[in-house]
C-alpha cells in the first residue's frame, strides 16, 4: 500500500507515526480516524467549518483527546458527523469496522 500511503501523505491526509514512518499493522484510534475524515472532507470542500474547543464541552473525556486531534474532532462534532455515545467521544479507543 506504499503508493496509496504516499499519495495520502502528499495530500496532507495522514502523517504516519513520526520519523517519516507508518505502522500499517497498528490499530487506528477513533481520534485518528476522525482527523483523517476531517482532512478528507476539508480537502474536498465538503466541510469548511471552523470549530473551537467549546464544541467538546459536553463530553466527559475531552481531556483525553490529543492536541493534534482537538480541532478536527471539534469540527466533526459541530458538523454533526461525530456524536460520541452521548457523554463521551472515546478518542483513544480503537475504531471498529462499523465506524
Amino acid at each position: 500500500y506504499y503508493e496509496a500511503l504516499g499519495i495520502a501523505k502528499r495530500l496532507g491526509l495522514i502523517d504516519g507515526v513520526g520519523d517519516n514512518k507508518f505502522n500499517p499493522t497498528a490499530k487506528i484510534s477513533r481520534q485518528d480516524l476522525i482527523v483523517m475524515t476531517d482532512r478528507v472532507l476539508k480537502l474536498n470542500k465538503k466541510v469548511i467549518t471552523t470549530a473551537t474547543v467549546q464544541e467538546l464541552n459536553n463530553f466527559s473525556d475531552k481531556d483525553q483527546i490529543s492536541t493534534y486531534a482537538i480541532n478536527s474532532i471539534a469540527s466533526m462534532v459541530k458538523e454533526g458527523i461525530i456524536q460520541g455515545d452521548g457523554s463521551s467521544i472515546n478518542p483513544l479507543a480503537n475504531t471498529t469496522r462499523a465506524e
